[in-house]
């Protein structure tokens, strides 16, 4: 991963990362005793993209 670019993809599961990127990572585990049930999870790593990220951004762009 030396020099390339990286994504931390919240809420986002490993499977569905690897449709967009190359390298998928465990990240670390977001795990805060006041979130809510749905804010408890480990953060993949992306890195590798499949495509260029300007192109890859509308995949990545996720607003709840």
């Amino acid at each position: 991963m030396r020099g390339e670019s990286l994504m931390l993809l919240l809420q986002w599961k490993p499977e569905a990362a690897r449709r967009s990127c190359r390298e998928v990572h465990e990240g670390p585990v977001l795990n805060d005793p006041c979130g809510m049930a749905e804010e408890h999870f480990r953060i993949p790593v992306c890195s590798g993209f499949k495509k260029p990220l300007a192109e890859a951004w509308e995949d990545f762009k996720v607003w709840n």
